[in-house]
């Protein structure tokens, strides 16, 4: 092989030399009053564009000189240098006129090499342009490149000049895009604002078109009356565009409230039980109406995983402090269900606003329930099992969040309170928990909300109460639990439930009960809970975090506070 280019590259050096001192030449290319001597068949064997120059019987198969428009001529002694020699400098003074000679001529290696050098010199203030580039000499795979490389870094692209001379057609287009990466519908509102108020005369047409496009109800109104209000004169305009589409948008709701792909998600820690004094099990407990917030990490974009503490923040309290609750979320909002507070049951729902950072009191129950759990089938959220009063309850109910009421909707098979519950495909799983006769099951049932049917399904490897259960994918992960009286569990399991079985996965670092787990981006996150020593009872503000894919746990952050019987979700 090292032979044979060693041959390839003394040939083309002899072939350049021949080139240079118009040895054997047959014809000239004529550009801009300067002359280029060239052997026919050279750039015929290199570009389809010559070939068929100098091969369709026509003027130019027999002419000796042939003149060429759209290039220059220093740019047209680069191409003869890559035909004759094999090899190229590009740089950004030449770039552009490269791509537009090499798609002109058919030299598809010349627009390869100046894709491969635009892209190692993208950056947040240029990228725009190299994508117009792109685009304009249909370079397919080269644009999606960069597009990807615009939505990655969209926040910071909307604050370069380039972004202000976008085409309205090609912001709209970010827009309608899943994929941009943003903090929040905020940043998407305040680009808009800022593109149309750059020459609001020639753009306050495009306004509404734009904002249709942009999730307004995950914008926070406080954040869209202050910067239509800096938009001085056209203000009054702006705020009215934008209630004018956030109306429109509110009676889609299943669209407009879903954030985007790569939005920044939360954790929101709910509620749970605090220890007072010295940590013995004649401990005072405290329930909490707190709400934690930690940002969910960016896993997807990361090549190399590594995880960073997670850091926490409180944001606006509970109504009324909850323990052993149910939370789930639905069109963007987070609802907290039942739970009690020194054994007072709840049958009080309550219902978050991320954007506003508000709870509003929600339809209550039509049972006080305990211990329970929730998830959400085709827009309307379930809760079953848990205690009501001294008795494990028997009966489902089944809220309708545009009607604010509950209904029931049938018993599931085997009454448990403490039992895991999710959805899949959508289907309801109840899996686990404590019987009515008091002992920990393994035993676990499926529900089909269209058929309205339960079936039950393979039971757990290991009985489990107070385990926490999580979806990810075509699986359920039970985590830890306790088996039995005195026996807490650091042993997690999975259920294929394409197969019917399960199966055991790496075990927690050390055994608890009573955590609250959630899943993203095929990691499954666990948050506090409770572990045993024969004399202590400890509550948990460990994060525990186990890559789905390595079957590996970590360690990634603290909670403010240790804490069990709490609840989390992700929005």
């Amino acid at each position: 092989m090292e032979k044979e280019r060693n041959y390839a590259l003394s040939l083309l050096s002899k072939l350049n030399t021949f080139q240079k001192d118009t040895l054997f030449c047959d014809g000239i290319i004529k550009i801009v009053g300067k002359q280029f001597s060239i052997h026919k068949v050279i750039l015929s064997a290199a570009s389809p564009y010559f070939r068929t120059l100098f091969c369709n019987g026509m003027v130019e198969t027999f002419s000796l000189e042939v003149e060429l428009q759209g290039v220059s001529s220093e740019c047209f002694g680069l191409l003869l240098d890559y035909i004759y020699r094999g090899n190229i400098t590009v740089t950004s003074s030449n770039v552009e006129q490269l791509v537009e000679a090499g798609r002109l001529f058919q030299l598809d290696d010349i627009v390869e090499y100046c894709c491969d050098f635009l892209i190692s010199e993208l950056t947040v203030e240029n990228c725009l342009g190299i994508l117009s580039l792109g685009q304009l000499h249909s370079c397919i795979c080269f644009s999606t490149t960069v597009l990807n490389y615009v939505h990655l870094h969209f926040e910071e692209v909307c604050k370069n000049d380039e972004f202000l001379q976008l085409e309205w057609s090609i912001l709209l287009s970010f827009l309608e895009s899943d994929s941009i990466k943003i903090s929040s519908e905020d940043d998407v509102f305040i680009a808009v604002l800022k593109w149309v108020t750059y020459d609001t005369e020639n753009r306050c047409g495009y306004i509404k078109q734009l904002l249709n496009h942009v999730k307004l109800p995950l914008v926070s109104p406080r954040i869209a009356e202050t910067h239509c209000a800096l938009c001085q004169d056209d203000g009054s305009m702006m705020y009215e565009a934008y209630s004018t589409c956030l109306q429109e948008q509110l009676l889609c709701s299943k669209i407009s409230t879903c954030p985007r792909t790569y939005s920044k998600r939360y954790f929101y820690i709910i509620g749970g039980l605090i220890q007072r004094q010295d940590g013995t099990l004649l401990d005072r407990l405290e329930s909490l109406a707190n709400v934690e917030r930690c940002e969910v990490p960016a896993q997807a974009a990361d090549a190399n995983l590594s995880f960073e503490f997670l850091q926490t923040n409180n944001v606006q309290p509970m109504n009324q402090p909850r323990n052993s609750l149910a939370v789930t979320s639905l069109n963007g909002l987070i609802y907290a269900i039942g739970g009690e507070e020194e054994s007072f049951i709840y049958d009080s729902v309550e219902c978050y606003n991320p954007i506003v950072d508000q709870w509003i009191v929600r339809g209550s129950m039509l049972s006080p329930r305990v211990n329970h759990g929730a998830c959400v089938i085709d827009g309307e959220i379930y809760v079953l099992g848990g205690w009501i009063g001294e008795t494990i309850a028997r009966t489902m109910e089944k809220y309708n969040p545009g009607e604010d009421t509950w209904v029931v909707v049938g018993n599931i098979p085997t009454p448990r309170s403490d039992a895991g519950v999710c959805e899949v495909n959508g289907l309801i799983y109840i899996i686990g928990g404590i019987g009515i006769h008091g002992d920990s099951l393994r035993t676990a049932d499926c529900y089909d909300s269209v058929r309205e049917r339960w079936s039950s399904i393979s039971p757990m490897l290991h009985k489990r109460t107070a385990c926490a259960l999580v979806s990810c994918d075509n699986y359920i992960y039970a985590i830890g639990g306790r088996s039995s009286h005195d026996s807490i569990e650091d042993s997690v399991e999975r259920y294929d439930v394409q197969k019917n079985q399960w199966e055991e996965v790496a075990p927690l670092p050390f055994a608890r009960q009573s955590a609250c787990a959630a899943c993203f981006d095929k990691y499954i996150y666990v948050f506090g809970g409770t572990k045993y020593t024969p004399d202590q009872v400890e509550y948990l503000n460990n994060i525990e975090c186990y890559d789905v894919v390595q079957n590996k746990w970590s360690t990634v952050g603290q909670l403010h506070s240790k804490l069990s019987h709490a609840a989390v979700v992700v929005v």
